[in-house]
């Protein structure tokens, strides 16, 4: 069994990913991933350490011409919920095209948002589920 799921596929991807953001508010989670993503794409990567950050630095980052396009975004965090990030994204057509991994291990979660979420990814974290995910949306065959 793997540890990530496709969850729902864009249509026409068109991604450059230069610019990728790991959201969490566990520090070791953004590290562990972080490191196992760093040799595999060549980004800016920021972090965000809970969802009211995490949207402040989205709209930041899009308003320096450098937009977030692929954001890794755990569901349970501080002042913003992972969920709440995701609909705000999606609700917005400046940001709707950044492809958002969801990180969480509540099934329920992953069934009831299919729509918000391109991909999910259960911790603990894979190495290989992290390089796989990463080439098919490099490759855009998601």
């Amino acid at each position: 069994n793997s540890n990530t799921e496709k969850i729902t596929p864009k249509e026409d991807p068109q991604y450059k990913l230069s610019h990728i953001m790991i959201a969490d508010d566990v520090n070791i989670n953004i590290k562990v991933l972080y490191a196992l993503i760093k040799n595999q794409i060549e980004a800016k990567f920021s972090w965000a350490y809970d969802g009211e950050e995490a949207l402040e630095k989205i709209k930041l980052a899009k308003e320096n011409n450098y937009p977030i396009d692929l954001l890794f975004l755990d569901h349970h965090m501080p002042k913003k919920s992972g969920l709440e990030v995701a609909k705000t994204i999606r609700e917005d057509e400046d940001f709707n095209q950044i492809i958002i991994i969801s990180i969480t291990n509540d099934p329920k979660a992953i069934e009831d948002h299919r729509d918000l979420f391109d991909f999910h990814i259960s911790k603990p974290f894979s190495k290989d589920d992290i390089i796989n995910l990463l080439e098919n949306i490099k490759k855009g065959t998601f």
